[in-house]
């Protein structure tokens, strides 16, 4: 009899019949839970809510690199509590071994409940220190060309490379791969390494891997039953990297079909059989990835990039400056107000890699209060400077805190409080520079057209340059008294009735005094005190 015969053999007294629909239920039900064990985690991805984090790990992994990076991973995870899916993109190849273990612990410990993932992108790799965070993920996918190990840096001193080879064969003992292959990558090996593959399959992996002394002491006969030919892949002294083929190989990596360039987050993604609308995917940094496509992000991108916001503050700062030094030209006064809306306008709108904008109404209402504090000073009540210098204070922090947000942003590429105070003070630093330019160095035919004679309140504007040079010489010598403390700015009226905005020559000079006219240019009008006699 055999075995087919055997196996569909009738018991007496049964009726296969009536048990068939259930037989089929059974093998439907084993094959759904052999399905779900094969994708293992994947299915996360399934739920509705579910939500991934991508997390660039560039450059040497230094106490700095590990601690902003768990505080961003942090930050995220605070923010959108249905992220599921963590993956480190990493490109390193050296650091700090006290740094990368700190990562890595945290990946290990902290983010046990995650599916984390080390990607390592076509072309990059995740060598020296920074292949301890990566054995630290639960998964492992690399590009094409990447390499993981131990590559060519330096392996650091004894305790440091005996502390870092702990902490991997801890990792690798959950993540159920080779303890002593992941100690080679920061550890070199004592002796000769060989790797000898399973003729059964095992759920511990395909490949054992032995030093030559297990080797030598093993059974030929049985190693020759369960094992095929040892094969040599690390000599004494030597510390492991691996390829991507090799890598996979060994189970060390489970995704490798992973495009390059800009598509390879949509790539690794479909090879790992995860389907999230673009909007739950995001990137540190950059945000959710269909930001990238969304009309009028590049636009709020532009008008919040710091370069863009110097010279919007510096149009604020000029605009407003020599509006004030020629009140009623209006042309100033607009693009001041043009630039502060630009400004603003970005503010309102998160910038890619943002949740919130660093703009709220409070911030505009404070501006304007203390634009209004500084005309009042200019316009209403001349001299008493304490109302210039509260608005100018006012104005300086709103704008400050139009540019930090009033919260942490994972990610972003925002500007810290320190980054926007030396902003803002190098555009007033060159809104100063260039005032000083235009009223000063500038040709007279320029500083004409800019500065007009009409500018001065009581002197008719010229029709011709010979009618301009008589009004100036009628000024000159005429005697006047201050209407407002020139400091050294402000207000005379001459004997006449004629109302002019002077400068005092070398000194301030109090309201009520009396002064003469020494000097008119284009620019201004210089006056001195005419001293008393007694």
């Amino acid at each position: 009899m055999n075995s087919r015969q055997l196996h569909t053999r009738r018991v007496p007294g049964t009726h296969p019949e009536k048990w068939r629909p259930l037989t089929l239920v059974a093998a439907a039900l084993l094959a759904l839970f052999s399905s779900r064990e094969l994708r293992g985690q994947n299915d996360a991805a399934a739920a509705i809510d579910d939500k991934l984090l991508i997390v660039p790990v560039d450059g040497p992994i230094d106490s700095k690199k590990s601690s902003s990076t768990i505080s961003k991973v942090k930050s995220w995870l605070e923010r959108e509590p249905t992220i599921n899916w963590v993956i480190f993109e990493i490109s390193s190849s050296g650091g700090s071994h006290d740094a990368a273990i700190e990562l890595g612990d945290y990946i290990f410990s902290e983010l046990r409940n995650k599916t984390t993932v080390a990607f390592i992108p076509d072309g990059a790799e995740a060598t020296g220190v920074a292949v301890i965070p990566a054995l630290a993920c639960r998964e492992i996918a690399m590009g094409p060309k990447s390499r993981l190990g131990a590559g060519a840096a330096d392996p650091g001193s004894v305790e440091e490379r005996e502390k870092a080879r702990m902490a991997v064969e801890l990792y690798s003992e959950r993540r159920k791969r080779s303890q002593l292959l992941a100690g080679l990558t920061v550890m070199p090996a004592r002796e000769t390494v060989y790797s000898l593959r399973r003729r059964a399959a095992n759920a511990a992996g395909r490949y054992v891997f032995w030093y030559q002394a297990d080797l030598n002491n093993s059974d030929p006969v049985e190693r020759k039953s369960e094992y095929h030919t040892a094969e040599k892949i690390l000599g004494r002294d030597e510390l492991l990297t691996l390829d991507q083929a090799k890598a996979f190989e060994y189970d060390w990596v489970r995704y490798r079909g992973i495009e390059s360039g800009d598509d390879r987050y949509k790539s690794l993604l479909l090879e790992m059989n995860l389907i999230l609308p673009e909007e739950s995917v995001f990137v540190v940094g950059r945000g959710a990835i269909k930001k990238k496509n969304l009309s009028g992000q590049g636009l709020v991108d532009f008008l919040n990039h710091p370069l863009t916001r110097f010279f919007l503050v510096l149009g604020i700062i000029l605009g407003i400056t020599i509006e004030l030094k020629m009140l009623g030209t209006m042309i100033p006064g607009v693009i001041a107000i043009l630039c502060f809306t630009l400004l603003v306008s970005g503010g309102f709108f998160p910038e890619s890699g943002s949740l919130e904008p660093t703009t709220t109404w409070f911030e505009v209402v404070l501006f304007l209060v203390g634009l209004g504090l500084i005309g009042l000073e200019f316009g209403l009540m001349p001299g008493i400077a304490i109302f210039a210098i509260a608005g100018a204070l006012l104005c300086f922090g709103s704008l400050i805190m139009i540019m930090v947000p009033s919260t942490a942003i994972p990610g972003g590429e925002q500007l810290n409080l320190k980054e926007a105070f030396a902003l803002i003070s190098s555009g007033l630093g060159a809104a100063a520079a260039l005032f000083f330019v235009i009223l000063r160095f500038l040709p007279a035919s320029v500083s004409d057209g800019i500065v007009s004679e009409s500018s001065i309140t009581g002197v008719p504007d010229a029709d011709t340059a010979e009618d301009s040079r008589r009004e100036k010489a009628l000024l000159i010598g005429k005697a006047g008294i201050c209407e407002s403390p020139l400091r050294p700015a402000g207000i005379i009226s001459l004997e006449d009735g004629q109302t002019l905005d002077v400068v005092a020559d070398g000194e301030f000079i109090e309201k009520g005094e009396r002064v003469i006219v020494r000097e008119y240019t284009s620019t201004r009008i210089v006056v001195s005190r005419i001293e008393e006699t007694g």
